[in-house]
């Protein structure tokens, strides 16, 4: 806010139905999962965003490191190819690896595809970021957030909505941020 430049984006899909508008992921993205099209789909969320961001950074309308977050989900982290298709993106659009954030539910850590822990670790080797997204909501346990291969821990906005409204919540997001560190 103090600079009044973007330093950080996160994508967010959509699905512009022909009968039924613009549908959220909620609607489509268990779907999507089930029915192995998320890859696709995330393959194309994935370039989208980066070509996004080239073109923003070409207009310098973000700062030079501005960081894209974008979700995956843990049947993309299990397929193979994977890794090599998000750095051929990032080579294709010429971001830097070090400005892609994936996010990734704390379940993913829990369900055991197959891959998911390979991928993550290579693709924090190929300087890629990662992060817990809606931390907080589902089951993971602080054995698994320790050994989580994240380097970013994002807090479910149930807890940060209120934040200095409601005195409830400080305490424990100062707990949560403190765990985080």
């Amino acid at each position: 806010a103090h600079s009044e430049r973007v330093v950080g984006i996160e994508s967010y899909v959509r699905w512009r139905h022909p009968s039924r508008g613009v549908l959220t992921p909620a609607s489509f993205l268990s779907v999507a999962v089930e029915s192995g099209s998320i890859g696709p789909i995330g393959d194309w969320v994935l370039r989208t965003s980066l070509d996004a961001l080239a073109s923003l950074d070409a207009l310098g309308a973000v700062e030079r490191g501005c960081a894209l977050h974008v979700n995956v989900a843990a049947r993309q982290l299990g397929d193979a190819g994977f890794v090599e298709r998000t750095m051929a993106a990032l080579q294709t659009t010429g971001v830097e690896p070090h400005r892609l954030v994936l996010e990734i539910d704390e379940t993913t850590l829990l369900d055991e595809v197959p891959g998911v822990v390979r991928t993550l670790n290579a693709l924090r080797r190929h300087d890629v970021r990662l992060a817990i997204d809606d931390f907080g909501t589902g089951y993971s346990s602080l054995a698994h957030l320790r050994e989580s291969p994240a380097q970013q821990l994002k807090l479910d906005g149930t807890f940060v909505r209120n934040i200095g409204r409601d005195g409830d919540d400080d305490p424990l997001v100062r707990s949560l941020v403190q765990l985080a560190h």
